[in-house]
């Protein structure tokens, strides 16, 4: 519950999650602080006033330890998301480094209650396509994990280590996560993608969740009695990525895309991307890790976190309506486009 004297370090807040999650806690009346890279960035001006700023990361130990220093709580949301692999060391050393960073500064300081861990579905990991995977689902390698879904499974060890050594602390695992956000970046540039006239689609299928379901439930995560440190998959449903996009589609007013893109022909596609480094830079549009991910089937049980919450997801037809009109305000429909 919160007290008065209760305050919250947020790590990630200007993100597409994080600031959702940083909204929702102001709401309810929670005292925010946020550790952030870039002290001029535009979300920090609507907020202003309203939260405490300091400047920083999560791999600057001092700055990190002057950020959490008098907050008894805190939400990290902070990660690098790529499926490229010439990201991969720098995504071990932010995601897994940074969040072992976090354990080890929380459990130093004095009068901290509370970590919660923005993992994902993909620490869970895979083993085959087609499963159906809760929070029981144990690690094993498979060539259906990424490098992504590794950096996360290694960081939530380090939070299980740090609850071993009396920290307490929860972890949440959304799936894909949709909501308003910056249209060029992550799944908000889905309904741009669609908006432009999409064509064909990936064969896959995954398990969807709305940005305002996520960030409530990180507040609850936070807030709950005390309890032993344990996971909470956050997914409303599952859809096939054809269904997904023809929601997207028509919720835009747009034509629904009719063709599947097979992985082979995916795949093949993205070993050209990655051999053009000089184009893309660190990040191609499609990589071999992403090709496979989007043409598996795999489908994630949110049902427990309903449960221990008495929580009820928003149903993804809203969350697109939601979205999609969130992105008429910044994008007005054209005639003939």
């Amino acid at each position: 519950m919160i007290s008065p004297s209760s305050k919250v370090l947020v790590t990630g807040a200007t993100g597409f999650l994080g600031r959702w999650a940083v909204e929702e806690l102001l709401a309810a009346g929670w005292a925010v602080r946020v550790l952030v890279r870039r002290v001029n960035h535009p979300l920090l001006q609507s907020w202003a006033g309203r939260l405490e700023v300091i400047a920083g990361d999560v791999l600057d130990v001092p700055a990190l330890t002057e950020a959490l220093f008098g907050c008894t709580h805190a939400l990290h949301a902070a990660a690098i998301v790529s499926f490229a692999r010439r990201q991969r060391a720098e995504m071990m050393r932010v995601n897994v480094g940074g969040t072992a960073n976090l354990v080890n500064v929380a459990l130093e300081t004095e009068g901290f209650r509370r970590l919660v861990l923005v993992s994902s579905v993909a620490a869970l990991g895979r083993s085959h396509s087609g499963q159906v995977i809760n929070e029981g689902n144990k690690w094993q390698n498979s060539r259906y994990n990424t490098d992504y879904g590794r950096s996360k499974h290694l960081a939530e060890r380090e939070v299980f280590r740090g609850a071993t050594e009396g920290l307490e602390a929860q972890i949440a695992n959304p799936c894909l996560i949709l909501g308003p956000g910056d249209w060029t970046q992550g799944t908000p540039r889905l309904f741009r993608t669609v908006d432009r006239g999409l064509k064909y689609v990936p064969v896959g299928r995954n398990s969807v969740v709305g940005v305002w379901d996520v960030a409530r439930a990180l507040r609850l995560l936070l807030e709950a009695e005390p309890a032993p440190c344990r996971r909470y998959i956050l997914a409303e449903r599952s859809l096939d990525y054809a269904q997904l996009f023809g929601l997207i589609a028509r919720a835009l007013g747009r034509s629904e895309p009719k063709r599947r893109v097979p992985y082979w022909l995916a795949a093949a596609g993205a070993v050209v991307l990655e051999g053009l480094p000089f184009l893309f830079g660190d990040e191609p549009p499609l990589t071999r890790q992403s090709a496979r991910t989007t043409a598996s089937r795999f489908e994630y049980d949110g049902s427990a976190f309903e449960r221990d919450f008495d929580f009820r997801y928003m149903p993804i037809d809203e969350v697109i309506a939601r979205t999609a009109a969130a992105y008429r305000k910044d994008f007005p429909a054209l005639n003939g486009f």
